[in-house]
């Protein structure tokens, strides 16, 4: 059996088995496990043959020569050609075009890394060391390769970060004497580049889940970043100090993120958004009715759905809310995810 024929039949069996409970990439790592006889290049070749096939194909129509058009391109420069659009094939209305959309979803996303300054350089230089391309864009680097902490230590002390997801955090109004409330902090990459860009008097990171708070607090040791974190259900409480700044990273649908997750586009249902819908109306009831008068509330998704963004912007302003602005963040104008941030006032 010659190797890109074996190539193929692991890899549409890969596929074939994969049922989208879990993130694709989980599935390839506990199933990589369980085949040890698979060398690094062997389960490299799997893994961007996987993501390329939900990115350029429909699963309904899984066939091995489909695998095998997504392995040869593997070794050549020239894009499949496919008219796979998820965006169209969900019949959703979203705020970008699904044409436009189509065309992001099938690029491959590059790493972007943030974090101080000298850590920054020490990472520019390693990487220039490695003849690695990379953009320079001052607070940030830019990397069409994907970066491992094993070849770059360094990596440990920095953040990896989209950078749709940095650039909704900049040109706010935040002042030193400003407390923030991080209401759905999650890992806590917003609360760090608020953090690093505001230095407000004091960050609550807050988050439903306890093990994401966990990861928090160990990203704050290393990053040497202060931020006091609290389990919080965003929609039914509230911290004990009042924060004059609140952020709401709404859970969402992700849609503007699925290049990096396709399989996640395959497997979302119109009953999956109306479940992360009711989430954000909850959250936004809880926060308008509960926060102090002058607060500045920043509501942020990385959605493309209409009902996720402009949507919430009619619900938030039902409930008394002073829209001051909102926008479309990121995309593929800058190579980066799909971010919708709109920022209100209660008055």
């Amino acid at each position: 059996m010659s190797y890109d024929y074996r190539r193929i039949e692991n890899a549409f069996q890969l596929l074939t088995q994969y049922s989208g409970d879990i993130p694709l990439d989980n599935f390839l790592r506990s199933t990589f496990k369980l085949n040890k006889n698979w060398g690094s290049k062997d389960r490299k070749a799997y893994r961007e043959i996987c993501f390329r096939f939900f990115r350029f194909y429909d699963m309904n129509d899984l066939t091995k020569d489909q695998v095998g058009d997504v392995n040869a391109s593997l070794s050549v420069t020239e894009p499949i050609v496919s008219e796979y659009n998820p965006y169209k094939n969900l019949k959703l209305k979203t705020t970008i075009s699904a044409e436009e959309l189509g065309l992001w979803f099938q690029s491959r996303p590059p790493v972007f890394v943030t974090g101080n300054g000298k850590n920054i350089d020490i990472l520019k230089e390693e990487l220039n060391k490695n003849d690695i391309e990379f953009i320079d864009h001052d607070i940030f680097i830019e990397s069409p390769n994907q970066l491992s902490e094993a070849h770059y230590p360094v990596l440990k002390n920095l953040q990896i970060m989209d950078r749709g997801s940095l650039e909704a955090c900049m040109n706010l109004i935040i002042s030193s004497e400003d407390t923030v409330w991080d209401a759905c902090a999650g890992a806590g990459g917003k609360t760090f580049a608020i953090g690093r860009l505001y230095s407000p008097e004091k960050i609550i990171s807050s988050d439903v889940r306890k093990k994401s708070l966990s990861n928090l607090q160990k990203r704050s040791q290393v990053l040497n970043q202060f931020a006091l974190t609290k389990v919080i259900d965003a929609s039914s409480e509230m911290p004990e100090v009042n924060a004059s700044v609140i952020l709401i990273d709404a859970p969402c649908s992700g849609s503007g993120t699925w290049r990096r997750n396709p399989d996640r586009a395959f497997y979302f249902s119109q009953s999956d958004l109306d479940k992360y819908v009711s989430k954000q109306e909850a959250i936004l009831t809880n926060i308008a009715q509960n926060a102090k008068p002058g607060t500045q509330i920043i509501y942020v998704t990385c959605s493309v759905f209409e009902r996720e963004n402009t949507g919430q912007v009619t619900f938030a302003k039902k409930l008394g809310l002073e829209l001051i602005q909102s926008e479309i963040v990121g995309g593929a104008e800058i190579n980066s995810d799909y971010l919708f941030r709109a920022i209100f006032k209660k008055n």
